[in-house]
């Protein structure tokens, strides 16, 4: 995968705590421009089986089995293909390689028709400007508030890798965050939390394993939460699961700039 770049500042566009921008996706003779989410918990880029056969004229009969797995932790059966180019953030990227999964299927109207993995993610400095709505290549001039720095796993072949890991503590006890930023909600183990005040609503969830559907679940809001250095309040699903997770919701409104080369995210005075 191959890119070159310019520096143009592409519009950033939140939606709960989802972070989309648009992207230019070509494949053979056909062109298509669409708003993409930012997923650090997607090792590859994503798109749509149904996108990707209709509108981007992909051959289903070529495209490749594998297994991923979903964020239940379960494996499941996908495809991958190579997209001729995408154009991200001003920079072209050129024969990028995707899974293709049922998104529509399992996600219904809240699917997108591509998820910006981090393959792409992870190919040059991103800022992200959100009270300003912009999305930037490189770092930007000023004093850095707090540096995140993270910790990751590589594939079994050392071929890339595996997610970003950072080191915080909920209700004072120490925990280890995975950062989705393509999961709808912050969710950590309960047992962190015996004694916090909660209170059960109907959300609805999803991952590629399974249909959407509207669960009853614990929820405990305004939770004091340090990520590395940095500490704020915020709200967390209850699960029975050992992994916490974060999304982009402690980022919101801040200026950060996000580093895979020296694995950190560095939020702006």
């Amino acid at each position: 995968m191959g890119g070159r770049w310019s520096r143009s500042p592409s519009p950033l566009y939140a939606d709960q705590s989802y972070l989309y921008t648009p992207v230019r996706l070509s494949h053979g003779d056909r062109e298509r421009t669409v708003r993409a989410l930012i997923d650090t918990g997607c090792s590859f880029c994503v798109i749509d089986s149904t996108f990707a056969v209709d509108s981007c004229g992909w051959d289903r009969a070529a495209l490749a089995p594998l297994h991923t797995r979903a964020a239940s932790g379960a494996r499941v059966p996908v495809h991958s293909g190579v997209l001729e180019r995408v154009d991200f953030c001003g920079t072209t990227f050129i024969a990028v390689k995707c899974l293709v999964v049922d998104q529509k299927g399992k996600f219904l109207h809240y699917a997108p028709n591509f998820i910006i993995g981090e393959n792409l993610l992870s190919a040059q400095q991103l800022c992200f400007d959100a009270p300003n709505g912009r999305l930037m290549v490189g770092d930007v001039p000023g004093e850095n508030a707090a540096v995140l720095r993270w910790q990751t796993r590589e594939s079994r072949d050392g071929t890339f890798t595996k997610g970003i890991f950072l080191k915080g503590r909920v209700g004072g006890k120490k925990v280890r965050f995975f950062l989705d930023s393509g999961s709808r909600y912050n969710k950590v183990n309960a047992a962190l939390l015996p004694d916090a005040p909660r209170e059960t609503m109907e959300l609805p969830q999803a991952d590629i394993s399974r249909r959407l559907e509207v669960l009853r679940v614990p929820v405990c809001r305004a939770v004091e939460t340090q990520v590395g250095d940095y500490t704020t309040r915020l709200n967390f699903v209850l699960t029975d699961r050992p992994d916490a997770v974060l999304n982009f919701d402690f980022l919101r409104n801040t200026v950060f700039v996000l580093d895979y080369d020296r694995r950190e995210i560095r939020i702006k005075q």
